[in-house]
């Protein structure tokens, strides 16, 4: 569900694409098609997961432009249709990890879009 930045990125093919816009329409339609069989959707991998070279050490420097016109209008398009679980990313997003980081889980994750389920990474 993150978006497709980088050519290089080993999980571009788990993607919806380079396109917000786009990204945020076909998440509004998968997320009730797997409530539709009973499973909990995991939106997934939040945020800014944009390599798997080293993708435990690298470090995503992003302004809240970009988060909020590139990176969040498909999970929050996610989470209005229904999700209950969010994996959060292994990289650090402005030098935080971003399973850690309290800017990242509770602003941009639970405030900003009021997700208010599971969270993990």
């Amino acid at each position: 569900m993150n978006i497709y930045r980088i050519a290089q990125c080993g999980r571009n093919f788990e993607y919806f694409g380079e396109d917000p816009f786009l990204a945020a329409r076909m998440i509004e339609r998968y997320v009730p098609g797997v409530l539709d069989t009973g499973t909990i959707p995991t939106l997934k991998h939040f945020f800014a997961n944009n390599t798997d070279h080293h993708r435990r050490t690298s470090n995503s420097v992003l302004d809240e432009r970009t988060m909020h016109e590139i990176y969040l209008p498909a999970f929050k398009a996610g989470i209005d249709a229904g999700a209950m679980a969010v994996m959060t990313s292994y990289n650090q997003v402005n030098g935080e990890w971003a399973g850690q980081s309290e800017f990242v889980i509770n602003d941009l994750l639970r405030k900003e879009p009021g997700f208010r389920w599971l969270a993990t990474d």
